[in-house]
């Protein structure tokens, strides 16, 4: 990318406030007969074009040093781009110290309690509730602390050396939400891993880049008579090293100098920290468009982008980019579809992990204050609502759903097109995830593919338990059933 700075002089005063510089200024302005000899007359043109330049530059002194730190900043800004660090929301902070708070609310009260009335018998009716309360918020606590063991966990064993990953299962089992939230950890870990390599090679790329150069040679002329020049880069030194330094550098720039999540590419649309990944398409599988070095793509519903179908006639690119994915960029792919048999075969056979997802639950979620949420709901909606009512209500939503974790249960598969092809399905498993993931995106993405979304709305109800032969007529589409059955042509 090119940054262009312009710069526009500013408009003089009128002759009746001019300086005498200005004065000056003007009058090498205008036009002007030289004598003498050419060379003479382009010594003296040369002379007044000096002159004239550091005229300009004294009336305007102020204009070009002002716009000096003005450039400055916009090239320190775009090279060297200022990262904010994501504002963390209150309520959702809040709400992963809830089970601390309570923990230290009831210890607080349980103390009171016994410094006020001790042991007695007489107080076994109050004693008794507050006990059982006590149990419960510290079973509560202590789950809490081990699920954000898990999540710990589960962040660390996720591995770099597994390219090309499956997700199946069924709809809202959790297929893309897991997906997404492991490659957002996965991108994160290889964007520490480029940034490791380029502070390794810092120090070292101009003596890299001394081992190569680039040579012309003229071809030809075009029809303006212009020569046309072709450039071919000459290699000095050790070649390979010497390409495998230039994507490093070409990776580690462009995340730094744009604003987007390193290393995270998607068919969908996704938001870590308030910054979009990097567009994956088709054309990226076919080879017509180049990834970054070292980076993972995550694709939901595969089959979408490459029906099962293909598998009959193979697509070499395709078929050499998923087999060939490491060797070609260290690039790694994450994708979902529910049935993984119905998967492009090419992406069947090097798949390393598969998982089958059974369910997603929000555990730990707070029973009193869901109880009070419904309560609260029920009232304010037989009410006239009001700004207040809405954000209170809206606000307290929003707490308990950012209360406790998000549960996903699978079945680890082996290989589906390869070995014992899936059938060593092991036991049901679980992993641990923050209830907000990591990441938002739009879990309706591909709603405008929907073709009868433009129509007016037209709806039509039943108005007796036996239907007509119209309503029957409506529901065995004729195109359909000609379609399904083998049915005579008339003649």
């Amino acid at each position: 990318m090119t940054l262009t700075l312009t710069y526009t002089p500013p408009l003089l005063l009128p002759f009746d406030k001019k300086s005498n510089l200005e004065i000056e200024y003007l009058r090498l302005c205008q036009r002007k007969e030289y004598k003498g000899s050419e060379e003479e007359k382009q010594r003296q043109k040369q002379a007044d074009k000096h002159r004239q330049d550091d005229l300009f530059a004294l009336l305007h002194w102020r204009d070009y040093k002002e716009q000096k730190s003005k450039t400055n900043k916009e090239i320190q800004t775009f090279y060297n781009p200022h990262e904010d660090p994501p504002k963390k929301i209150l309520l959702e902070s809040l709400a992963r110290w809830h089970y601390f708070f309570e923990f230290c609310m009831i210890l607080c009260i349980d103390l009171l309690y016994v410094l006020n009335f001790g042991f007695t018998l007489d107080c076994l009716f109050f004693l008794v509730p507050i006990s059982i309360l006590t149990l419960i918020i510290t079973i509560c606590f202590i789950i809490n602390v081990i699920c954000i063991l898990r999540v710990r966990t589960h962040y660390d064993a996720l591995e770099l050396n597994k390219y090309v990953i499956l997700r199946m299962g069924e709809p809202g089992t959790g297929k893309s939400s897991s997906g997404i939230y492991d490659a957002v950890i996965i991108a994160e870990k290889l964007w520490q891993d480029l940034k490791f390599e380029y502070w390794t090679i810092k120090n070292k790329i101009d003596k890299i880049y001394n081992g190569t150069h680039l040579e012309h040679t003229v071809t030809g002329f075009d029809e303006n008579n212009k020569p046309i020049v072709e450039y071919k880069r000459i290699y000095t030194g050790n070649e390979d090293k010497i390409k495998h330094i230039i994507e490093i550098v070409e990776a580690y720039e462009y995340y730094s100098e744009h604003n987007t999540v390193p290393c995270l590419w998607s068919n969908i649309s996704i938001m870590v920290n308030g910054k979009f990944v990097n567009k994956f398409t088709a054309d990226h599988l076919l080879q017509k468009k180049k990834v970054l070095y070292k980076g993972i793509a995550f694709i939901d519903e595969i089959g979408s982008m490459l029906p099962p179908e293909l598998s009959n006639n193979k697509i070499q690119d395709i078929d050499l980019n998923f087999r060939f994915t490491r060797q070609f960029k260290d690039f790694r792919i994450i994708s979902t579809e529910q049935d993984g048999n119905a998967t492009l075969i090419s992406a069947r056979r090097v798949t390393a992990e598969n998982k089958r997802m059974i369910d997603q639950k929000h555990i730990l979620k707070p029973f009193i204050l869901n109880l009070i949420f419904n309560l609260l709901k029920n009232k304010f909606e037989q009410k006239e609502p009001t700004d207040k009512k809405v954000k209170f209500i809206l606000n307290l939503k929003k707490y308990i759903n950012s209360i406790g974790f998000r549960r996903f249960k699978y079945m680890d598969f082996g290989n589906l097109q390869v070995g014992n092809k899936g059938g060593n399905g092991s036991r049901i498993k679980s992993f641990i995830a923050s209830p907000n993931l990591n990441c938002s995106y739009d879990d309706r993405t591909f709603k405008n593919l929907y073709k009868s979304k433009e129509q007016a709305t037209n709806v039509e109800q039943y108005t007796n338990l036996i239907l007509t032969e119209q309503e029957i007529s409506d529901l065995f589409n004729q195109a359909i059933i000609e379609r399904s059955y083998k049915t005579k042509k008339s003649s």
